[in-house]
């Protein structure tokens, strides 16, 4: 999973974070430049926050999962 996200996120942090730390730093005030900061740190922990919470339900699914993947192997192993 870990994997996934960094891909996924990896793309955006960079040029989203300079973006964000160069309007902070030129901001008239420290509380502007905080309060930007602080706002991207939000949005981007609480999706983590989420994915820790929701593990258990996605390990529960492919635990369902995992007793039909010999059908899927199967499938693609022979393309019947």
């Amino acid at each position: 999973m870990g994997l996934f996200f960094a891909t996924g996120w990896t793309p955006c942090v960079g040029p989203i974070l300079a973006s964000i730390l160069l309007y902070a730093g030129t901001s008239q005030t420290i509380e502007m430049g905080v309060l930007l900061l602080v706002n991207y740190s939000l949005g981007l922990g609480i999706p983590f926050l989420i994915a820790a919470v929701m593990i258990d339900r996605f390990a529960i699914s492919m635990s369902k999962f995992n007793c039909k993947l010999y059908i899927v192997n199967y499938q693609l192993k022979w393309g019947g």
